[in-house]
């Protein structure tokens, strides 16, 4: 009973906690979608405006580029450059958004003192495949990016441009790691919430 009490007590707290974060990614998603969206506008209202400064380096994702002065990209440039970052940090912060929401669902039944729900074992596998997801988007974006600038992106510009590109582009099996972790126990609580069905049903 002891042990029941501190697992309500902690899935109580945990899903607090992970309301809270989930609030915290929407208002972050929309602030960024809200700055995103006024930058385009003072764009194509004023083509001249300023976006910002220091062009000549930029980092994106695993890449630094650096060049001269005069070369440096165009407001243009840097615009589509923004929103390809942005529809990127959307998908990613949307996929966050989701998993902290299905871990709250994991943490509903645990609150009441059922960790073996039939709907928990459904909801770990899924924030697992999410993560895979997410994982995976993630390291094909940085090297397509790594591609882009390694291939493309010196044919792009002036002929008597310096510049230097570094990629730091790292294969990563993380994703994959946590995706079979999830998966197995997801399995475990599976089989957790089948011995109580039949525990129930003895009863």
């Amino acid at each position: 009973m002891m042990n029941q009490e501190k697992m309500m007590k902690t899935a109580k707290a945990l899903d607090t906690l992970f309301r809270i974060a989930r609030k915290i990614a929407l208002i972050a998603l929309i602030v960024l979608a809200i700055a995103v969206v006024t930058v385009t506008i003072v764009h194509f209202v004023n083509p001249e405006a300023t976006i910002g400064t220091d062009f000549s380096s930029l980092d994106v994702g695993p890449v630094t580029f650096s060049v001269t002065p005069e070369a440096a990209p165009s407001n243009r440039q840097v615009l589509a450059l923004v929103w390809i970052v942005f529809l990127f940090a959307a998908g990613c912060g949307l996929i966050l958004y989701d998993i902290l929401g299905r871990a709250g669902k994991i943490l509903d039944p645990m609150k009441e003192g059922n960790p073996f729900h039939p709907t928990v074992a459904n909801n770990i596998r899924r924030i697992g495949i999410l993560i895979l997801v997410l994982d995976l988007v993630q390291q094909v974006t940085d090297f397509a990016l790594s591609l882009y600038a390694n291939h493309f992106i010196r044919e792009m510009l002036p002929a008597d441009a310096s510049v230097f590109i570094e990629s730091n582009f790292q294969l990563s099996l993380t994703g994959v790691l946590v995706f079979f972790i999830l998966l197995l126990v997801s399995y475990v609580f599976q089989y957790g919430a089948q011995l109580q069905q039949l525990s129930d049903e003895t009863l």
